[in-house]
């Protein structure tokens, strides 16, 4: 691919990107990275046809580009990366929830697959013409921050999806993972995954495991960041953190000119996140982190994160 979003648009910008040094730094260090990788696509005459051309066979990487055609915007949502509410903010400003309070729309609402537009759905030709003139964003986060997140949400916090998941990758963590005891055995013979929790060393075991990489990619919580919005390949206009959450968020809706809304801020400030992030680690075998930090390399060095 050589020509894929690589020019920014132009919506009469009321803030410059350009001469902000936390975005040029960010972008400074993608782009270096990308290189280093030999990711970074060689820039072309970047009209509609090229950039369709472009993307014959790898419409993959727009599944997760969501479209506002109302302010041209696109946006890369990444799971346990405040995807919840900016799925919200896109409702409301595509008209499909009449209170302004992102936080009145219920989640499950927001996550429905039909309720906003993917750029993957869009025949070749219009999804190029928006990834050359939408605004495009992404946000990211702490890799292990985000997986550790993702496994007290969906394994251990006894919420709706934590059945899903417990139901659907369960037995194949414990198969794959876990000493097989006699409760072990007994509950697999049953076809339960239920009766007992599954730890951070055998889904981090599971995740980073070849055999089961097939599993890994297919489920969006736990995929790399790079997997889920090819920041090499796609041209981000504002590259976004979850731990500068407020100032971006802010940025980005002054940048589109909403000024009816305000992204939610609802992250917990206090040690506690911190604390509980270094006792999942704590609890990992030497093999098992450095499993991991392989496995989420490419996101430490792209988005600047440190191990």
């Amino acid at each position: 691919m050589n020509c894929l979003g690589n020019h920014h648009s132009d919506l009469g910008l009321n803030w410059d990107l350009h001469q902000d040094e936390t975005q040029k730094d960010r972008h400074s260090r993608l782009q270096n990275e990308c290189q280093k990788r030999g990711w970074r696509p060689k820039p072309r005459n970047c009209n509609p046809s090229n950039l369709a051309t472009d993307l014959l066979g790898h419409q993959d990487l727009l599944h997760h580009l969501l479209v506002d055609d109302k302010n041209s915007l696109l946006y890369c949502y990444v799971p346990k990366v405040a995807s919840t509410n900016w799925k919200r903010i896109f409702m409301i400003l595509q008209g499909k929830s009449s209170d302004n309070n992102p936080l009145h729309i219920q989640a499950s609402t927001s996550h429905e697959s039909t309720i906003l537009p993917r750029l993957s759905s869009f025949p070749l030709r219009e999804a190029a013409h928006r990834l050359q003139s939408y605004f495009k964003f992404v946000f990211v986060r702490h890799p292990i921050h985000r997986l550790i997140s993702a496994f007290r949400n969906k394994f251990q916090l006894h919420r709706y999806n934590s059945t899903y998941f417990l139901d659907r990758y369960g037995k194949k963590i414990i198969a794959s993972c876990r000493n097989r005891d006699s409760n072990a055995n007994q509950s697999l013979e049953n076809g339960s995954s239920r009766n007992y929790s599954i730890t951070f060393e055998e889904f981090v075991c599971f995740i980073t495991d070849a055999k089961s990489s097939k599993e890994r990619k297919f489920n969006e919580h736990w995929q790399p960041i790079y997997e889920l919005c090819s920041p090499c390949f796609i041209h981000y206009d504002f590259i976004g953190k979850y731990e500068t959450l407020t100032i971006d968020a802010q940025k980005v809706l002054d940048l589109v000119k909403v000024k009816h809304l305000k992204f939610p801020d609802l992250r917990s400030r206090s040690s506690t996140a911190q604390e509980i992030v270094e006792n999942f680690m704590g609890s990992l075998s030497e093999e098992s982190r450095q499993n991991l930090f392989q496995l989420y390399n490419d996101d430490f060095e792209l988005f600047d994160y440190d191990l």
